[in-house]
């Protein structure tokens, strides 16, 4: 069975270290971890954009920081699944002997030659900037990724935000990454469940919880040999989505429980 490689955008990632422990468990431990560190002014002010400045602190600190709304499902998941004792990638590669490595950019020549000389079966995109050709080619063209939304009417950033305002069903699209923005070939569209209640957090996070089980699921298939389903190119349903503006933000809050009933009444349908 060829190696597995896990990329990932910082040390105490807790959705990574949940997928890189669900994988040892099924004896697919990832050979090598690369997690990247692009401190910059440009991927500061992209987080600051998306989320906000708990994110930039705990971005800076090597962390994820930003403010947990008070019921969190992700922790719920890890708490539950046994998942939540590990806080750093490095610390877990060290306890079962992975090779982790760290660049400041995820292209850079450095992860590009570790990753070629690996020669992975599937590489498992967990964050760290958007991939570049040379890079997904020394991926063997194999780097699955769960992407927060429905593919292909809502690609790019904020996927969950956008699938509420534009009344599409909340759920996460696992796909292989190529050089376009969340274009590759899909594997599965799995349905994530809004409940009465939920915060935009809570229901980001959710997003995530399925997103680990959705990693734990098709690694293994793509292992054996799976081809994902190859995607038409559309413009049309192709819609590439940008970072929530402020103002956007607010009119998402202000509808939120409402826009949870729609996409309640969508989850009936399906």
């Amino acid at each position: 069975m060829k190696p597995v490689v896990l990329i990932a955008g910082y040390d105490r990632a807790p959705h990574a270290i949940a997928i890189a422990e669900n994988l040892r468990r099924a004896a697919m431990a990832p050979s090598l971890i690369v997690i990247a560190y692009p401190v910059s002014m440009t991927r500061i002010r992209s987080i600051l954009r998306s989320r906000g400045l708990g994110a930039i602190l705990g971005y800076l600190r090597g962390g994820n920081a930003a403010a947990k709304p008070e019921k969190s499902p992700l922790q719920e998941y890890l708490a539950a699944s046994g998942l939540d004792e590990d806080r750093s990638l490095r610390a877990w590669a060290a306890r079962w002997d992975v090779r982790c490595i760290s660049v400041t950019d995820i292209n850079s020549d450095s992860a590009t030659r570790a990753i070629a000389e690996l020669d992975p079966g599937v590489t498992v995109y967990t964050g760290g900037g958007i991939l570049r050709r040379s890079l997904i080619e020394a991926a063997r063209r194999r780097i699955l990724n769960a992407h927060s939304g429905p593919l292909p009417a809502i690609r790019g950033m904020n996927a969950c935000e956008w699938s509420l305002l534009l009344g599409e069903p909340l759920s996460v699209t696992m796909h292989l990454i190529d050089e376009g923005i969340d274009t590759g070939p899909q594997l599965e569209r799995i349905p994530v469940r809004a409940q009465s209640g939920d915060t935009v957090d809570m229901l980001r996070e959710r997003c995530v919880v399925a997103g680990i089980e959705g990693m734990t699921r098709h690694v293994p298939a793509l292992l054996s040999g799976h081809e994902p389903q190859a995607v038409e190119r559309n413009s049309a349903v192709h819609r590439q989505c940008f970072v929530l503006a402020p103002a956007l933000r607010e009119l998402l809050t202000a509808k939120l429980p409402d826009l949870i009933r729609q996409q309640q009444s969508l989850s009936k349908r399906r």
